[in-house]
């Protein structure tokens, strides 16, 4: 009886595996199927009718929309926003763990608040804020804006990779000479270089999705991000779902690339706190 158990246990675990992963991956596969269907077989009874697949949806996309200038304003937006974030926080997280200051832990714990608070309460201050600097509708009111809930949270990130660098290499530098900010500069920073780039790409993608203070901020139909852009395809009450999904899909692909070309700074990040605690 034991080893029948023992028998069928891969194959239950195959199962719920592959039964995991469908579910995961169901509404992006609805989003492809969708995306190249005609309009009238989007609203067919039967959604299992792919007898008339085709691709305009996309060429409707690219050529009838500002899709490619949405791409380059959110690239902008979200690279600089995120480079920022990482200077700032990369020193941010630095300090907390070797230096004691007044107000330390207060501080720390309103890093974490800061993150935490939802943006549909931060949005109005903001606007007030970016409207006085006279910044509205530019790239420079999300490049400012932005930063408030990246660099909480790459500081976050940054204190739990920092911490697990073992602290002799920075002593053993101390003692030959080095400052503070040349000990960040030549030996932790090059040592957390994995961690470093996988706190970019999370903030990098939370920077790409973001909608709100993209809706906000900015009115202009050339400087709107990807998120925007997107959601302004629909005319009223009426959902073009074909090119909304098509711009979805492409919408993915650059985030999907950026994590496909640094998954191995994410397995090196996994390995050094796993040692370091």
């Amino acid at each position: 009886m034991t080893q029948k158990v023992g028998r069928f246990r891969p194959r239950l675990t195959s199962f719920l595996a592959i039964l995991i992963l469908l579910v995961f991956f169901f509404p992006l596969i609805w989003m492809l199927v969708t995306s190249i269907k005609p309009h009238d077989l989007i609203y067919s009874s039967n959604p299992f009718d792919f007898s008339h697949l085709t691709m305009d949806n996309y060429f409707k996309v690219l050529h009838d929309t500002s899709f490619i200038r949405w791409i380059i304003n959110s690239f902008i937006v979200a690279v600089v926003s995120t480079f920022i974030s990482l200077v700032v926080s990369i020193f941010a997280a630095y300090s907390f763990i070797k230096f004691d200051f007044p107000g330390k832990d207060s501080i720390w714990k309103g890093i974490l608040i800061c993150y935490l608070l939802p943006t549909s309460l931060l949005f109005i201050p903001l606007y007030t804020f970016i409207t006085k600097l006279g910044l509205f509708d530019t790239y420079f009111a999300l490049i400012l804006v932005y930063p408030s809930f990246l660099a909480p949270f790459c500081t976050w990130l940054l204190y739990g990779y920092f911490k697990s660098i073992p602290s002799e290499i920075e002593e053993v530098a101390l003692l030959e000479g080095c400052t503070y900010t040349q000990c960040i500069l030549r030996i932790v920073i090059p040592v957390a270089i994995p961690g470093i780039i996988s706190t970019g790409v999370l903030a990098l993608t939370l920077a790409w999705g973001e909608y709100i203070y993209a809706l906000v901020f900015i009115n202009t139909n050339l400087l709107k991000t990807l998120p925007v852009g997107v959601a302004s395809l629909e005319a009223g009450d009426v959902y073009s779902w074909g090119p909304i999904m098509a711009a979805a899909i492409l919408s993915c692909i650059p985030p999907t690339i950026a994590y496909l070309t640094v998954q191995r700074f994410f397995l090196k990040t996994n390995i050094f706190l796993s040692l370091g605690r």
